[in-house]
């Protein structure tokens, strides 16, 4: 069962953003050995809180190594570091610069699409990554993908 299909959790998720942090927060200490209430609480932290994001990855990939969510969800960390002052990076825990941001989302996205090849945010993702980097003909085919599955997405 992957994430989507996860209505406890997505319930949880479409409250107010700051309540959701929390709420998913208890629903972790309640169900620590849920990988993909870990996944879906780094995806929240990834907005504001890396640090944290990286650490519930980590967490959702000891309980589950083939978690492609979770490698998204590091992915989305790294590329959520592009295009930032280094102080903000600092802050928010991301060392490597804009190119080494971009290598290791990169790196993990592709690491979902080893476990499945058709997770659709992993591909959309390495479209604009592909966009950003400069290479248009990649990011194009991720884009054609996307667009030609558009009513599996919906």
């Amino acid at each position: 069962m992957g994430i989507e299909e996860r209505t406890d959790l997505i319930e949880i998720v479409i409250s107010d953003r700051h309540d959701a942090i929390k709420n998913l927060e208890k629903y972790v200490r309640n169900h620590p050995r849920d990988a993909d209430s870990h996944c879906i609480l780094a995806a929240e932290y990834s907005l504001d809180y890396n640090k944290k994001a990286r650490e519930e990855c980590k967490i959702a990939l000891k309980l589950n190594l083939n978690s492609a969510d979770a490698y998204f969800c590091l992915g989305q960390v790294f590329h959520s570091g592009v295009n930032k002052p280094a102080e903000f990076k600092r802050h928010i825990g991301i060392e490597e610069s804009d190119e080494g941001c971009l290598e290791k989302s990169i790196k993990y996205y592709n690491k979902a699409l080893e476990i499945n090849p058709k997770h659709k945010p992993a591909i959309y993702s390495l479209g604009w990554v592909n966009l950003e980097k400069g290479n248009f003909d990649e990011a194009i085919e991720r884009f054609k993908f996307i667009t030609s599955n558009v009513v599996d997405i919906i």
